[in-house]
């Protein structure tokens, strides 16, 4: 899990200056590099899904939402189906 994810959920919720929600960076939410392999990727993914799931840990969801678009980003600006 990022480390500083707590700071990115309060950013996020604050939205920044213009009052528009920041986007955070996706390999940087599954703390991975921009070059790490698609297997390394999807372990990230779902090492810190096995954390913050709803259905799991008593968390908000909002981090599990955030994990999951950050994949889904990746997957899609690699052409992964």
């Amino acid at each position: 899990m990022a480390p500083d994810w707590r700071e990115q959920a309060a950013a996020s919720a604050a939205g920044d200056e213009q009052g528009e929600a920041v986007t955070p960076d996706p390999y940087e939410v599954l703390g991975v590099a921009p070059d790490a392999q698609m297997d390394e990727i999807t372990k990230a993914y779902r090492r810190i899904m096995q954390k913050v799931h709803p259905d799991v840990a008593n968390f908000s969801g909002w981090f599990a939402r955030v994990a999951s678009a950050a994949y889904r980003t990746i997957r899609q600006q690699r052409g992964e189906p």
